[in-house]
């Protein structure tokens, strides 16, 4: 980290992205018990508040990433959350990694929580990755999504958006998302 701060030191960059919530977990200690179910496997960032402040001092914005759609820790947490085959089992991508349902509002709610709570952590912004749905290769399984209700994908993407920038700019902060087409 010292490192990449000289650099933008020395340079017009202005912000830092931290994987904050990747496919794999929570890359920190939340103090939400129920968020801590969905640790992750990778190294923790021992002390955010201490990374954020640094990041500021040097007028760095830290931005929070955070992988949403796919996530095998919160499927493995939350079955039920996830999208199902035609026999209602798991479906899981070519690598085996589950994902979970976009149209599933619990898992909204989940994840723009973990962004309010980076936010008050000292997070300058959220950004959002894997607003997607899955690849649907023929040589998998096809894809089922509880709880739908005929509503498309690509609005069903708006919709999550649309919730958490709500909530997010009432914490007075930007969020951005990584769309894949």
């Amino acid at each position: 980290m010292a490192k990449l701060i000289a650099i933008a030191d020395s340079t017009e960059i202005n912000a830092l992205v931290i994987d904050m919530k990747d496919e794999f977990g929570l890359n920190y200690a939340t103090k939400n018990s129920d968020f801590a179910k969905n640790a992750g496997t990778a190294s923790k960032i021992s002390n955010v508040t201490a990374l954020i402040d640094t990041l500021k001092a040097h007028k760095i914005l830290p931005i929070a990433r955070i992988v949403v759609f796919k996530d095998s820790v919160t499927a493995r947490v939350h079955p039920d959350w996830t999208i199902r085959r035609n026999d209602n089992s798991i479906w899981r991508d070519k690598k085996g990694i589950a994902w979970v349902n976009p149209y599933h509002k619990e898992l909204w709610d989940y994840n723009i929580g973990v962004a309010e709570e980076l936010v008050k952590l000292g997070f300058g912004e959220i950004q959002f990755d894997y607003i997607r749905f899955p690849e649907p290769y023929p040589s998998l399984p096809k894809q089922v999504f509880p709880n739908s209700n005929d509503l498309s994908k690509p609005a069903a993407l708006a919709a999550y958006l649309k919730d958490a920038k709500t909530r997010l700019n009432k914490l007075g902060v930007r969020s951005t998302a990584d769309i894949f087409g």
